[in-house]
C-alpha cells in the first residue's frame, strides 16, 4: 500500500488504512501490507496532519497555480525494497503511479473527467492537464492492473479511448465500515414530524464546500418562506475565516467527531453543500444514508451519486441558485420529501453500503491477482 503524506492530508484519507483493514477481515484471502518506515510510514503521517504547520503548507499546495487537479503524480514507492521484497500480490496506490512496481500489477485510483463536466470555470491548464492524462491512461490500460475510476461516466470515457482494455476500470466507491442507514420508519418519522425544517452544511474546507454561498441563501429563503427553517453548520474553518452572522436560526457546531455529526445527518431534514469542486463527497452518501434531501452542484460526479435528479436536488453554485434550490425543498409536500429522500435511501443500499462495495473491491483484487499470475 503506497500512500505518500500529502494525501493523507485529507479528511476521507486520514483512516485509510482502518478502512482498508476492514475490508480484508470480510475477506480472509485479503491482507494488507503497510510501509513500515518511522519516517514515511501512515501511521507517521497521520501525526504529521496535526500540525497546524503541515495542514497550512498542504492548503497552499493544493492551491499553487500549477495544480489544477488532474496531474497524476509519479513517485518511487516509500520503501521501495520493502515492497520489493514483500509478499505481496500486488500494489495499491492513491493517485501515484510508481516508477517501479518489481512487476506487480497496480490497483490504482484516479479522478479522471472532463473539465467542463467538473468546474464551472476552468482555464487552458486544465485541458492540457486532462489530454495528458488521458494518455497516460492509454499507456496504463496496456500494462496489468485495475484502476479505479469511483464513476460510471468516467468509465464511459474510457471505454471510448480504449475498449479493449476497459474492463480493466472499475467504478469502486469509498470503504465506509462506519455507516450504517436509518430504516424507513426513521425517514417518515423525521419528515411528518418536524415543525422546523432543519437544513445541515458538513465540511471541513467550508470556502470550497460553498459555505458563504449558502449562508447568504438562507437569509434570502428566511424571506421568501412561512416555514421555520434552521441551518446547522459543522466544519472546522480550515480553509480560511467565515463570517458567521448572528442569528437564533443559525447554529455553529464546530468541529464533531464523527459519532456527532451523524446524529445531525439523523435528525435533519435537508443536506446543502454547493462545493465549487467536489472529487466525490463522502457526507453527500452519510445524508442519503440518513433519509435527507440532498442540494448538490450540477456536475460530476454529483449528478451521478445523485442519479442525475432522482435522488436530490441538482444546482449552480451561485446565491440564486441555492436559494431557488432550498425553496424548492422547503415548498415540496411531506409526501414529495419522503419519496425522495426514499429514493436516496435506496440508492445508497443499492450502490455505496459497505457490504455491496467490499464486494467490488474483492472482485478487483482477486483481478489484479489473476494478471500477477499472468507476468
Amino acid at each position: 500500500m503506497n500512500t505518500p503524506s500529502w494525501n493523507i492530508g485529507r479528511n476521507t484519507d486520514i483512516d485509510l488504512q482502518r478502512r482498508m483493514i476492514c475490508l480484508t477481515q470480510h475477506f480472509s484471502d485479503i491482507s494488507m501490507y503497510f510501509p513500515k518506515s518511522p519516517f514515511r510510514s501512515l501511521p507517521y503521517n497521520m501525526k504529521k496532519i496535526q500540525s497546524f504547520l503541515f495542514r497550512k503548507l498542504h492548503l497552499k499546495r493544493e492551491a499553487g497555480e500549477e495544480n489544477t487537479g488532474w496531474n497524476l503524480r509519479q513517485q518511487d514507492l516509500y520503501n521501495d525494497g520493502e515492497f520489493n521484497d514483500a509478499m505481496c500480490d500486488i500494489i495499491y496506490s492513491q493517485g501515484i503511479l510508481p516508477n517501479n512496481t518489481h512487476g506487480k500489477p497496480l490497483l490504482l485510483d484516479l479522478f479522471y473527467m472532463r473539465p467542463e463536466d467538473v468546474y464551472e470555470k476552468y482555464d487552458e491548464k486544465a485541458i492540457i492537464a486532462f489530454d495528458l492524462l488521458t494518455q497516460q491512461i492509454k499507456r496504463l490500460a496496456q500494462f496489468p492492473g485495475i484502476y479505479n475510476l469511483r464513476s460510471d461516466y468516467a468509465i464511459k470515457l474510457v471505454e471510448a479511448i480504449c475498449p479493449d482494455e476497459a474492463w480493466k476500470f472499475r467504478n469502486l466507491p469509498f470503504l465506509l465500515p462506519d455507516l450504517h442507514e436509518i430504516d424507513k420508519e426513521q425517514i417518515i418519522k423525521k419528515h411528518t414530524d418536524c415543525n422546523t425544517l432543519e437544513f445541515l452544511f458538513c465540511g471541513a474546507q467550508a470556502n470550497r464546500k460553498g459555505l458563504p454561498i449558502v449562508l447568504e441563501a438562507f437569509k434570502k429563503v428566511k424571506k421568501k418562506t412561512d416555514s421555520h427553517c434552521r441551518l446547522h453548520i459543522v466544519s472546522a474553518l480550515s480553509d480560511g475565516y467565515i463570517d458567521i452572522p448572528y442569528d437564533d436560526d443559525i447554529i455553529m457546531h464546530g468541529e464533531l467527531s464523527y459519532a456527532q455529526a451523524q446524529t445531525l445527518f439523523t435528525t435533519c431534514q435537508i443536506y446543502v453543500m454547493p462545493s465549487h469542486f467536489e472529487s466525490f463527497g463522502l457526507t453527500y452518501l452519510e445524508a442519503m444514508a440518513n433519509g435527507m434531501i440532498v442540494i448538490a452542484r450540477d456536475y460530476e460526479p454529483q449528478r451521478e451519486i445523485l442519479d442525475y435528479g432522482r435522488c436530490g436536488i441538482l444546482t449552480k453554485t451561485n446565491v440564486d441558485a441555492i436559494t431557488s434550490s432550498m425553496l424548492i425543498a422547503i415548498n415540496m409536500s411531506v409526501e414529495e420529501r419522503i419519496a425522495m429522500s426514499q429514493n436516496a435511501h435506496k440508492r445508497f443500499i443499492s450502490h455505496y453500503r459497505f457490504d455491496k462495495v467490499t464486494q467490488l473491491w474483492h472482485q478487483a483484487i482477486l483481478d489484479c491477482v489473476a494478471q500477477q499470475k499472468c507476468i
